[in-house]
């Protein structure tokens, strides 16, 4: 697996823990529509998070991590699964940006980031 790859399915996994650590419940990992992927589906209480991660080496702006045409494929595959999984309640979608330095991830997590 190339490193990018690597550092990326590591950087998923740390924030599936991070999500369950402030008291999320992981419901699915890598859910497909198409060719659209969300990267980690998670209960917040009783409402319903669509999480992206993006894991690097080095700061970024979120807005040069998630292009406007990123968005609406997350968009349109979270509607997708709430369709599919006949979901009536609220649901947003989160970004959790983390940096990796020396080994160890600095997480930033916002909220309801893609409104």
């Amino acid at each position: 697996m190339a490193e990018h790859n690597e550092l990326g399915k590591r950087g998923e996994d740390y924030a599936a823990s991070y999500l369950q650590s402030i008291g999320m419940q992981i419901e699915r990992r890598n859910w497909h529509y198409r060719q659209k992927e969300i990267d980690i589906i998670a209960r917040d209480g009783e409402e319903l998070v669509f999480v992206e991660v993006k894991t690097r080496r080095s700061e970024a702006a979120a807005a040069d991590l998630v292009s406007d045409r990123k968005i609406e494929f997350l968009l349109t595959a979270a509607e997708a699964y709430i369709q599919r999984a006949g979901f009536n309640g609220n649901a947003r979608m989160d970004l959790v940006i983390l940096i990796e330095h020396r080994g160890e991830f600095q997480v930033e997590h916002i909220r309801d980031a893609f409104r």
